[in-house]
């Protein structure tokens, strides 16, 4: 099911909020030491705290051409001061720069992560439709012998698991809107009683007032008494509603859930249908058979068509203007490595990792076209795409490798360094590299990314960065 996307409001940002956020992601960064009072601090601070602003919690979700301007208007003001300040100001102006680039990368990224969604689908189809080609120029052949009906058994029955997983996530959705609609009830009768509480202290205090004031004292007492109690029972109201908030987003996935194996079992139920049809068909003439075997045909190839200028169009542009970004990505954090050896080291590494995953979906991608093709007889178009797959790969294979340099180089070990080699396991696998023996291995390398550019090794998420040998003396000047 389609969700709406609430509009895109501004970010509203108080001054100290702002501050905390720029202090928040200075941290991050493994930038230690006060910020200083001058052009070059405050453009750091400043630009720092509208990162931080892109993904503050309760914000509203930022549209492509915001957070292009908030990352493009940040690239301007850090080249204004680039090389300008301290050696950790120079340092963090390039670690910043880095992230702007990075953060450039995603635009293009939902561009590809778009076109590899709509190419697998075509692809899929495609394949389904060289699947069925054959299949029915063998029932031209043997039309008479085509007996689809333990196919037809296996897909009921896989209709009949669907069924019952669906009935599963009604199970569920109607458990998660009876407990949201619970807390709903429970909030609206807090607020009703808070209500009836705050009239009844107005009344007393009202009374209060036409009294002389040692009189008085009572009744302001017990007044102030029922306010409190008002003012529990409407915090204990916001507090119901706050659990049937977080109870809501599992609403929007139960029913995504429930949909998509609606719709895998309708797609069942007419593969049911199709074969049945078939089934009919190939007790008929041969003629026929080759007849709609011909029009899968121009179906296939209509689809791969379809993909090829998708592969030719804006899969590559998107692909290239991702790999573009993060290689700027991975230049600027390169420049800060001076200043900041281990900040710089890691984000370069999950750079290389993030353009290593990308080329290598690239590459799988490529591989599905030229097997599709290849079972479709369109073997110029399946070397083109053999060609282009291998490049991505060979780029993967090139990513991968940075990425292990800068992970040893900053020194990465313990529990991330196993996630790492997991990450690029997988990788390596997509690509084609054998796995390697301990002896071949990178002593002590392995992970997913770590939580964030500047998390030193053995460091746990949302613990404070310590200070390196080549941070400590960027804190003389007050730099970041």
């Amino acid at each position: 099911m389609t969700t709406k996307r609430r509009p895109i409001e501004p970010l509203r940002r108080t001054p100290r909020r702002a501050v905390l956020a720029a202090a928040s992601l200075l941290a991050a960064l493994g930038i230690n030491g006060c910020i200083e009072e001058d052009p070059v601090a405050a453009t750091i601070q400043e630009v720092a705290g509208q990162f931080e602003a892109l993904g503050a919690p309760g914000s509203a979700i930022p549209g492509d051409e915001f957070v292009t301007d908030v990352y493009e208007d940040a690239l301007r003001s850090l080249r204004s001061v680039a090389g300008q300040g301290s050696d950790a100001q120079r340092a963090s102006i390039q670690l910043l720069m880095a992230r702007a680039e990075y953060g450039l990368a995603k635009i293009p990224l939902g561009d590809l992560t778009a076109a590899h969604a709509e190419a697998n689908l075509l692809i899929a189809g495609a394949a389904a439709q060289a699947a069925k080609h054959v299949r029915l120029s063998a029932l031209a052949s043997a039309s008479a012998t085509f007996d689809p009906s333990d196919e037809i058994a296996e897909l009921q029955s896989i209709i009949g698991e669907r069924s019952a997983a669906i009935d599963d996530q009604q199970a569920s959705l109607q458990r998660v809107q009876t407990e949201i609609a619970e807390l709903d009830g429970l909030a609206g009768e807090a607020d009703a009683r808070a209500d009836e509480i705050r009239q009844q202290e107005s009344e007393l205090r009202a009374r209060a007032r036409a009294m002389t004031a040692p009189e008085a004292v009572p009744l302001f007492e017990q007044a102030a008494s029922l306010r409190n109690q008002a003012d529990d029972l409407a915090a204990d109201a916001e507090r119901r509603r706050a659990q049937a908030d977080v109870l809501r987003p599992e609403i929007t996935q139960i029913e995504g859930e429930i949909d998509r194996l609606t719709e895998q079992r309708t797609l069942l139920e007419e593969s049911i249908e199709n074969l049945r049809a078939e089934s009919e068909a190939s007790r008929r003439a041969t003629a026929s058979l080759q007849t709609d075997a011909d029009a899968v045909m121009q179906e296939l190839t209509a689809r791969i068509d379809a993909v090829e200028v998708l592969m030719t169009g804006t899969m590559a542009d998107a692909y290239e203007a991702s790999m573009g970004a993060y290689d700027k990505a991975s230049a600027e954090a390169r420049k800060a490595a001076s200043g900041l050896r281990t900040q710089a080291r890691l984000f370069e590494a999950e750079t290389a990792l993030t353009a290593a995953g990308l080329a290598a979906s690239q590459a799988e991608q490529l591989n599905r076209l030229v097997r599709t093709a290849g079972s479709a007889d369109r073997m110029e178009l399946a070397e083109r795409a053999g060609t282009l797959a291998e490049e991505a790969a060979e780029l993967a294979r090139s990513r991968l490798e940075s990425a292990r340099e800068s992970f040893s180089s900053a020194g990465v070990r313990g529990e991330a360094s196993d996630r790492i080699d997991a990450v690029v396991a997988r990788l390596e696998a997509i690509i084609g590299i054998p796995p390697e023996t301990e002896e071949d291995g990178l002593d002590g390398f392995e992970a997913d990314p770590v939580d964030g550019p500047g998390q030193q090794p053995g460091q746990e998420p949302g613990e404070e960065p310590a200070e390196d040998a080549s941070d400590a003396a960027d804190s003389e000047a007050g730099g970041p």
